[in-house]
């Protein structure tokens, strides 16, 4: 998707309603074909936005808001586990910014421990993440 996408969508839906959609989701059973769950939308989304790329406030304020609105440590573990761990790069600003996050929000903290650091970062990323989070990650080379 373009930029321009994204804004016209986000014209159409709130951030704070797909960070809701897509802990909703999360929430439930999934049947095996996800994409008839009326919330499976954000859940594409958040791996859109990720995985894909695209603006870049857009899913860290999604990312903040489903760390403030889940419900339990699975959700959180989710989070973790699938948009906060594709979102992870050797990008400083991202890095800076999962640091602030960490730091201001215990279920943040929680997500972040979550995640499987990829081989594609750092060794210096990979430390700083596992100081935000506060514990031993997973990753390459553990």
């Amino acid at each position: 998707m373009e930029d321009s996408e994204f804004d016209t969508l986000f014209k159409l839906v709130s951030l704070e309603e797909t960070a809701r959609a897509w802990c909703s989701y999360e929430m439930r059973e999934h049947p095996d074909d996800e994409g008839n769950d009326p919330d499976w939308w954000a859940v594409h989304l958040m791996i859109v936005m990720t995985d894909d790329g695209g603006p870049e406030e857009p899913p860290r304020t999604i990312l903040t808001l489903i760390a403030e609105f889940a419900e339990n440590d699975d959700v959180l573990g989710v989070m973790g586990a699938g948009p906060l761990e594709a979102f992870i790069s050797d990008d400083e600003g991202r890095i800076r910014w999962i640091e602030a996050q960490a730091a201001a929000s215990e279920n943040f903290r929680k997500a972040l421990a979550a995640v499987w650091v990829r081989f594609d970062v750092t060794p210096e990323t990979f430390a700083r993440l596992e100081g935000a989070a506060g514990v031993k990650l997973g990753g390459p080379g553990t």
